[in-house]
């Protein structure tokens, strides 16, 4: 469902903590928030908390979004010391069955309990930040025998736990890149071209966080040359 697997893998990699720094330091005037999150998963970067709080000591609000699998009870209080604004947990199924579907090679089992182990830290530092949401992604592979008891049966495994929002999502084609039979019609105009850029990893900047394989710069390379 995604087109990471097409990235080239001399685009793959990890941004520099110096040269977020970098951009930090010059952006921050300008900006109220960043993202930390583009074509990958961001808690596989070792420094991510210390690029959070990098951003928090210039006064710009961190967003992350994660799918959980590698978060670590370590990970859950760095990030919270950190000072994190917004955490959204990419949960991709209610049950066991339709999490194996969508989110192949994960456990059902053991994400639930890395984001649980989240919430417990989170509520035992009485820490009011970040606000967090499970974000539970649907699609037309997925099939539950009785749809309101899965969801029931799913929002209970939160019981008592600081979860700010629970919501559903279908899925998108990443701007035509990904060829999905299901919601193939689907929509949906995006603001961000007018209100964000997106940096990745070697430093680039590309017009939209779903530009996977640097497509549109060769465009415009090209383009230019022609001009």
């Amino acid at each position: 469902m995604c087109p990471n697997k097409n990235i080239p893998s001399d685009q793959k990699g990890f941004l520099d903590i110096e040269l977020f720094k970098k951009i930090i330091d010059e952006s921050s005037s300008y900006i109220g928030a960043a993202f930390f999150f583009v074509r990958g998963e961001p808690l596989l970067h070792n420094k991510i908390h210390e690029m959070i709080a990098y951003a928090a000591e210039h006064n710009v609000r961190s967003l992350l979004h994660t799918n959980a699998t590698t978060l670590s009870k370590e990970k859950a209080s760095a990030l919270i010391e950190a000072g994190l604004d917004y955490l959204s947990f990419s949960f991709d199924g209610m049950d066991k069955m339709n999490y194996k579907k969508i989110r192949v090679n994960a456990d059902f089992d053991d994400t639930l309990h890395h984001i649980n182990d989240f919430l417990k830290i989170k509520k035992e530092m009485k820490s009011r930040k970040p606000y967090t949401v499970i974000q539970i992604l649907r699609t037309g592979s997925a099939h539950y025998e009785n749809e309101e008891i899965a969801s029931k049966n799913f929002y209970s495994l939160f019981n008592g736990l600081p979860i700010d929002e629970i919501n559903e999502r279908i899925p998108h084609n990443f701007g035509n890149a990904f060829q999905a039979k299901e919601n193939s019609n689907v929509f949906s105009p995006c603001s961000y071209l007018w209100s964000a850029i997106t940096i990745l990893c070697d430093g680039s900047v590309v017009p939209c966080c779903l530009e996977f394989t640097k497509e549109l710069c060769s465009w415009k390379r090209k383009r230019e040359k022609i001009i």
